[in-house]
């Protein structure tokens, strides 16, 4: 139960605190109608500020339990088979989504009248 409150918390303070920075940046830059796709990505900045203090909620919950950082989170290194496993997965998913990626490109290329260009 403990644990689950506290992760609960560690959530409300990472969602308001990364929601308060990316509408500061907003604020910035006169609102979202002026960003460009680039200035778009001070959303990550947002997360880059809200997580010292989401890991600063965790580390007080951990120091009142009085328990190592990795006992408290349940952190276990995985075994050589699962780390495999997990890469060969991995390696499959990006196989099939740059197939996908390339099929996509190919119909798009193919249904275009021959007067127009290629959009890539």
């Amino acid at each position: 139960m403990e644990t689950a409150f506290v992760s609960l918390i560690a959530y409300g303070v990472y969602s308001l605190t990364s929601g308060l920075a990316f509408t500061i940046v907003l604020a910035m830059h006169d609102g979202a109608k002026t960003l460009s796709s680039a200035q778009i990505q001070a959303d990550g900045a947002a997360y880059i500020v809200a997580s010292p203090l989401t890991i600063a909620v965790l580390w007080i919950a951990i120091r009142m339990a009085r328990r190592d950082f990795a006992e408290y989170l349940a952190l276990n290194w995985p075994s050589s088979g699962e780390l495999l496993r997990a890469l060969a997965i991995a390696a499959i998913l990006l196989l099939a989504e740059s197939l996908a990626s390339v099929r996509r490109r190919f119909r798009l290329i193919h249904t275009q009248a021959p007067s127009e260009p290629a959009d890539f």
